[in-house]
C-alpha cells in the first residue's frame, strides 16, 4: 500500500513521493479492457443469436445432413446449402454483427496480450488477468452449452502466474518447478 510519509527537514515536513504502482500499466490496460468487454459480450451474444437463426433457417430448407450433396457438392463452400447460409447470414444481420464483434476483438486483443504477458504484483493486476481469462474462456461458437471453455492454455498460465505472485507463492513454485524439471523423463524442446 502506497502511503505518503513526511520527513522532518530543518523544521519543515516534506512529503515523501509515493512509490509508483508496479502494476500501473496492466491496471490501466485492464480498465480499458473491462469497458470494452462490457460492450463486446452483448454484441457477441447478438451475433450468436443471429447466427443460430440463419443456421436454423438453412437447416430447415436443406436438412441437417451436412455430408449430403446439398451441403458438400460441387465443393466445400459452393454447395447450395452453404451459399444459402451465407446469404441468410448477410440478410439477417449476422455478417454486420460479426464486423462489430470483430472491431471490438481487434481493439481488445492487444490489451489482452499485454495483460497476459505482464507480470503482476497486486490484486488490481490480478483482476486485469482475470478479466482476460473471462474473455478467453467465453463460449467459442454460436451454438454452445452456456458454459465457459477452459482450453486457452496461455490465458490460464497467465492467470496462474498472477495468482502465484500475488499470493506470495513464487519461491515455493520456483522450488517445485526445479524439482519437476530434474525429475522430467520427457524433453519437449529437445
Amino acid at each position: 500500500m502506497n502511503m505518503l510519509v513526511g520527513t522532518a527537514l530543518a523544521g519543515t515536513v516534506v512529503p515523501a513521493v509515493a512509490a509508483p504502482n508496479p502494476d500501473a500499466e496492466i491496471i490501466a490496460a485492464g480498465q480499458k479492457f473491462e469497458e470494452l468487454l462490457g460492450r463486446y459480450v452483448p454484441a457477441w451474444l447478438n451475433w450468436a443469436r443471429l447466427h443460430r437463426e440463419a443456421k436454423a433457417e438453412t437447416v430447415a430448407r436443406f436438412g441437417e445432413g451436412y455430408s449430403s450433396p446439398a451441403w458438400t457438392k460441387p465443393e466445400h463452400g459452393q454447395s447450395p446449402a452453404q451459399k444459402y447460409l451465407h446469404e441468410a447470414l448477410a440478410r439477417n444481420g449476422t455478417t454486420a454483427a460479426e464486423k462489430v464483434t470483430g472491431a471490438f476483438y481487434d481493439e481488445m486483443e492487444p490489451l489482452a496480450g499485454l495483460i497476459r504477458d505482464a507480470e503482476t504484483q497486486t490484486m488490481a493486476g490480478l483482476r486485469a488477468k482475470a478479466l482476460v481469462a473471462i474473455f478467453d474462456c467465453k463460449p467459442m461458437c454460436a451454438k454452445h452449452d452456456g458454459y465457459f471453455t477452459f482450453t486457452d492454455e496461455i490465458s490460464h498460465w497467465s492467470l496462474f502466474n498472477g495468482v502465484i505472485a500475488v499470493t506470495g507463492l513464487s519461491d515455493l513454485l520456483d522450488g517445485y518447478v526445479e524439482l519437476f524439471e530434474r525429475d522430467a523423463t520427457v524433453r519437449l524442446d529437445a
